[in-house]
C-alpha cells in the first residue's frame, strides 16, 4: 500500500526531520516508482548530512532504475570515497559491479564482482542470511546464467544451500519461504534460472510458485531487488521457454505492485508483439520509452527497448 507507506513516512520526515528520515522517504517512494520523487528526498537528506553515506546508496539505487548509469557509478564511487565503513566500501563494488553488467560488460563485472565475493566468503559472514553479504554470490550467478554455466550456477546454489544447513544446525530451524531470510529470494530466483537452463518448464513454475510466496517479503530495507525486479525476471525465464501466459500474469503483478518499472513494460511489449497485438505492443513500448527517457544509451535495457521499437516501425 504505497500511499499509506507515503503517508506515513511524511509523517515521519515532520516529526524528525533529520537525513535519515529522508533517506526513508526516498525508499518508500523507490518501491512506488517514484524515482524522480526518490531522488529529491535523498538531495534534501544531503543537504542536512551531507556525510550520511547510505544516502548516496539510495540515490545509486534510483538512478540505475531511471537507466542512468554513468550518474548512478559517479554517486556509487563518491559513497565510497566518503564512507568511513570499510563494508560500505565493500557494497559499493557490488553495484559497480552490477552497473557494468547494465551495460553488458561482463567481464568488467566480474573482476568488480571478485574482491567483493572474497570478502563475504570469510567465516564471519557464513552465518549472515541478509540481503548484502549474498548479493554478490547471487549476480554471480546471475552472470553465469548469461554465459549458459549451468556448473557455477549450481556451485553458487551449493554455497546457499550449506549456509541453509549451518542456520538448521545452529538453530533448529529451516531456511524457507515460512521462516524468511532475505537470501532466500535470491536462491529461489537461481533454481528458477538453473531449471531455465535445464529446460525443465515444471520446475521453473515450481520455483515461480515458490517466489510468488515470498512476494511481500521481498521488499528488503530499500532494496530495489523487490516484488518488481523478481517477477520481471521470472517472466523472462517464461518468455525463453515459450509461457506467454504465465509471463504475462508475473508481469501484470509487477507492473501493479510498480507502474514504473520499465523492464516489465518492454517484457510485456515483447509478448504483445509476438502474438501480434500490435497497438498493446506499442504502448508498452512507448511506457518503457518514456520511463528510459533519462537512460544512458550504453544501457543494454535501452539498446533493447529501441530495438524492439525497430520490429514494431516494420511494416
Amino acid at each position: 500500500n504505497h500511499k499509506a507507506a507515503e503517508e506515513h513516512f511524511k509523517k515521519y520526515v515532520k516529526l524528525d526531520n533529520t537525513a535519515n528520515s529522508y533517506d526513508s522517504l526516498a525508499a518508500g517512494y523507490m518501491f512506488a516508482g517514484k524515482y524522480d520523487e526518490a531522488i529529491a528526498a535523498v538531495r534534501k537528506g544531503t543537504e542536512l548530512n551531507t556525510t550520511l553515506d547510505y544516502l548516496y546508496g539510495n540515490l545509486v539505487r534510483n538512478l540505475i532504475l531511471k537507466g542512468s548509469l554513468l550518474k548512478a557509478a559517479d554517486a556509487n564511487n563518491y559513497e565510497a570515497q566518503i564512507t568511513e565503513r570499510e563494508v560500505t566500501k565493500v557494497n559499493c563494488r557490488f553495484y559497480s559491479a552490477f552497473i557494468e553488467l547494465l551495460r553488458g560488460n561482463i567481464n568488467s563485472s566480474l573482476l568488480e564482482l571478485k574482491p567483493v565475493n572474497d570478502v563475504y566468503s570469510q567465516e564471519l559472514y557464513l552465518i549472515r542470511l541478509d540481503e548484502s553479504p549474498n548479493l554478490p554470490f547471487w549476480l554471480r550467478g546471475v552472470i553465469a546464467f548469461e554465459q549458459e554455466d549451468l556448473s557455477t550456477i549450481r556451485e553458487v546454489i551449493r554455497w546457499m544451500e550449506k549456509k541453509f544447513s549451518g542456520y538448521k544446525d545452529r538453530t533448529g530451524g529451516e531456511v524457507n519461504a515460512t521462516n524468511y531470510f532475505p537470501i532466500y529470494k535470491f536462491y529461489v530466483h537461481l533454481k528458477a534460472l538453473e531449471a531455465c537452463l535445464k529446460e525443465d518448464g515444471a520446475e521453473v513454475l515450481r520455483y515461480i510458485e515458490e517466489g510468488k510466496r515470498i512476494k511481500h517479503k521481498m521488499g528488503y530495507w530499500g532494496s530495489m531487488f523487490n516484488l518488481a525486479y523478481f517477477f520481471d525476471e521470472y517472466a523472462k525465464v517464461c518468455i525463453r521457454l515459450n509461457m506467454p501466459n504465465k509471463a504475462v500474469e508475473l508481469l501484470e503483478e509487477a507492473i501493479e505492485y510498480n507502474p514504473n518499472f520499465a523492464s516489465s513494460h518492454l517484457s510485456m511489449a515483447k509478448i504483445r508483439l509476438g502474438n501480434n497485438e500490435l497497438d498493446k505492443a506499442q504502448q508498452e513500448y512507448q511506457k518503457a520509452l518514456e520511463l528510459l527517457s533519462d537512460s544512458d544509451k550504453d544501457n543494454i535495457l535501452f539498446k533493447e527497448t529501441v530495438k524492439t521499437g525497430r520490429k514494431l516501425s516494420v511494416p
